[in-house]
């Protein structure tokens, strides 16, 4: 997402029913908007793997043993696997989404997906996505996918969709670029995979999954343009109110996923929130997680429809720990008190469902560049 986003996300989190020793924090992708909502919400996610094997970065593999666990604890504990569409489509119709659902997806288009994935997922009739990049299949790159293999995913079944042309970090502005030409960049990347699939395939969802998971408002302002669905590549349930720019995804890898918290994650509930936004220091709305080069601590907005689950929210900062919650009946302000370090930060909001080892989570991700605008090396 491959380099995928470094999230740091362990965190301790104690309450009076359940202590959990380590739990990864959920992002809410995207600035979250100021929509009313109200009522109790049910819980689907998105399950997000990029490697199915023992060798290979260790950020984005996940075992085909420990892959083999997450699908039996599934079926185990009567979770319905559906398609991504069905997800979509009800968060594009405005449709209760189903409570215990995970739709299931792979960035990159690795050949582990066709080896190790395939045959645990059609044994099991069980719908997935793939999100690939066209040039490494149309250049016949070593551990890819071939159009080939993917023509069996899709007679199987398998949605096949967009993760642009090449695996750009889509933020960051090449050399002598202007906005209008990074954009165009942009745009072509994706309208090209899309192509190329459509001509091999004949898929053509206008989805497109983030590669490394970044993007900021004028990315997401372009895909709404083009009439696509963001898929980003950071963690949280779906809700009401999430962004179709940028759908939150349960990321696996590397230390995050053995079953204890996996279990954690797939049974996730958004909180009920009548608003939420960002603003800086001095009050000024935020519409892009992309922070200004002047702002290195911003305040999230909560207003939730319950106050009693309001007053016993916690909230977490990337590399701090526990941050202060400000409280005002239904309504929180979330600030760290030090400076989010330079890259891909977040601030993560829990609280207990009242369900035995159910939590409410909203988070919100962050990006900050060098202090004179330079990025950062990865």
């Amino acid at each position: 997402m491959i380099c995928v986003v470094n999230m740091n996300e362990a965190r301790q989190i104690t309450s009076s029913v359940i202590n959990l020793k380590k739990l990864v924090a959920v992002l809410l992708l995207g600035l979250l908007p100021g929509i009313l909502i109200s009522g109790s919400l049910s819980a689907a996610v998105i399950l997000q793997y990029h490697h199915i094997r023992d060798t290979g970065p260790a950020a984005t593999r996940t075992s085909p043993e420990l892959f083999r666990q997450h699908l039996e604890y599934l079926a185990k504990h009567n979770y319905q696997v559906v398609e991504l569409e069905r997800l979509i489509n009800a968060l594009k119709q405005k449709q209760p989404l189903p409570d215990k659902t995970v739709a299931i997806t792979f960035d990159d288009g690795y050949d582990s997906i066709y080896h190790k994935a395939l045959p645990e997922l059609k044994r099991r009739g069980w719908p997935f996505t793939v999100f690939i990049n066209t040039q490494p299949i149309d250049e016949r790159w070593q551990g890819f996918m071939s159009w080939d293999q993917l023509r069996e995913l899709t007679e199987s079944g398998v949605s096949i969709a967009n993760h642009s042309e090449r695996h750009w970090h889509m933020q960051r502005r090449q050399e002598g670029e202007n906005r209008e030409s990074w954009l165009q960049r942009l745009q072509a990347g994706i309208e090209t995979a899309e192509e190329r699939i459509d001509d091999e395939l004949g898929q053509n969802y206008r989805w497109l999954a983030y590669p490394y998971g970044e993007y900021n408002r004028e990315i997401q302002d372009l895909l709404q343009q083009m009439g696509y669905v963001g898929l980003a590549q950071v963690s949280g349930p779906l809700a009401p109110w999430s962004d179709l720019t940028a759908l939150p995804r349960f990321a696996f890898g590397g230390t995050y996923g053995d079953i204890n918290d996996f279990a954690i994650k797939v049974a996730t509930q958004p909180f009920s929130l009548r608003r939420a936004w960002v603003t800086t220091e001095s009050g000024q709305r935020l519409s892009d997680p992309l922070l200004p080069l002047t702002e290195s601590r911003p305040i999230l907005h909560l207003w939730l429809d319950n106050a009693r689950i309001a007053a016993q929210v916690n909230c977490f900062a990337s590399g701090q720990g526990s941050i202060p919650v400000l409280r005002d009946g239904h309504q929180l302000q979330v600030q760290a008190p030090e400076s989010l370090s330079v890259g891909r930060s977040r601030y993560n909001c829990t609280a207990a469902t009242g369900e035995k080892g159910r939590f409410f989570w909203v988070s919100q991700p962050f990006w900050r560049r060098l202090e004179d605008g330079r990025w950062y090396s990865e």
